[in-house]
């Protein structure tokens, strides 16, 4: 099996345990710790610390985390599969917004907006698709000004950079 069956199979079988939202969070705290370059993965291929040593560390990090994630980790561990931590966290998320009807959006604007003005924008497209949206915001300075919205496969393209190249077209074409 492949890893990302692997982390697939793994991220159902805690979703069917705890269908939670802090999950996510919580696995995504965890793969930082576990899957960065000082992460406890390399850590422990590359150390001569023993299991006992190893569960000591992992209780210590673990101590305010849900009971069944602080499970699932040690389960993890003992099975070898701490590594595909962090794929199993997008599998997890991926089946949590499929089964509560939940979508991403990605907001882009040139600039830093307020907490308002991005709520907003996601209460209007929460209307329109019927779907709650977990939003995520970026900043590319490159749209010069305006927001850029995906949702899925949808895009809404309101920057000035993408009305500046329409306008160069119709300007190319008529000359």
């Amino acid at each position: 099996m492949d890893d990302m069956t692997v982390a697939h199979n793994y991220a159902l079988a805690l979703f069917r345990t705890i269908a939670d939202s802090s999950v996510i969070s919580e696995l995504a705290v965890l793969s930082g710790i576990f899957e960065g370059k000082t992460g406890i993965a390399n850590f422990y291929s590359e150390s001569m610390i023993d299991d006992a040593q190893q569960l000591v560390w992992i209780e210590k990090e673990l101590e305010h985390f849900l009971p069944e994630v602080k499970n699932f980790i040690r389960l993890l561990d003992e099975k070898g599969r701490i590594i595909l931590l962090s794929k199993i966290t997008k599998a997890y998320e991926e089946i949590y917004f499929e089964e509560n009807n939940i979508e991403r959006i990605y907001i882009t604007t040139a600039t830093e907006v307020g907490e308002a003005y991005l709520q907003k924008l996601v209460d209007i497209f929460e209307k329109r698709t019927k779907q709650k949206l977990m939003r995520e915001h970026n900043i590319d300075r490159n749209i010069i000004g305006g927001v850029r919205i995906q949702i899925g496969s949808s895009l809404f393209d309101d920057t000035i950079s993408t009305k500046l190249k329409r306008v160069m077209r119709t300007y190319e074409k008529e000359v």
